[in-house]
């Protein structure tokens, strides 16, 4: 009967070092790329979350992310951000659309793990010089996030 609780301990440290504990609180131009991280000096050129379509100047940034099943492991949720400012959150399996409005020029587009203690990121920059689409899929991995199968496109 003693073996038992030593298991579950052990069974436990395992699951923490893997993320898998990470969830739980106790109490028309078409670009195709592939998954590089692209790290670029940091730029506050103006992203904001007004509903005015291209007033001041901005264009709209428009994502359509998917977060592909994890069934045991790297089950956290991602964090979508521009230039540091976040505009949305995807949990595993799950679908989800943002909209955001940014000056002309360049921008970083960061994937991160939203919560946890691990930093687990993938980011790559954009010159945005009009509306623009961004679609892509992300996996979640114990030690990164991967960018799948994403294009970047001139939207309405």
């Amino acid at each position: 009967m003693k073996k038992i609780p030593i298991i579950l301990c052990i069974i436990a440290v395992c699951m923490s070092i893997t993320g898998c504990l990470d969830n739980i609180t106790i109490g028309s131009d078409t670009s195709t790329h592939t998954n590089e991280s692209t790290s670029i000096e940091y730029s506050s050129s103006g992203v904001g979350n007004n509903n005015n379509g291209n007033e001041n100047g901005r264009y709209k940034l428009n994502f359509n992310v998917k977060v592909e099943k994890n069934l045991l492991f790297s089950k956290y949720p991602v964090a979508v951000l521009v230039d540091d400012e976040k505009v949305g959150q995807i949990s595993n399996n799950e679908s989800s659309t943002f909209t955001t409005y940014v000056l002309p020029g360049e921008h970083v587009i960061t994937f991160k793990k939203a919560k946890g203690f691990f930093d687990k990121k993938n980011e790559f920059s954009i010159d945005v010089q009009s509306n623009t689409g961004i679609s892509c899929k992300l996996h979640t991995k114990k030690t990164k996030i991967e960018i799948k199968d994403w294009t970047v496109f001139t939207a309405n």
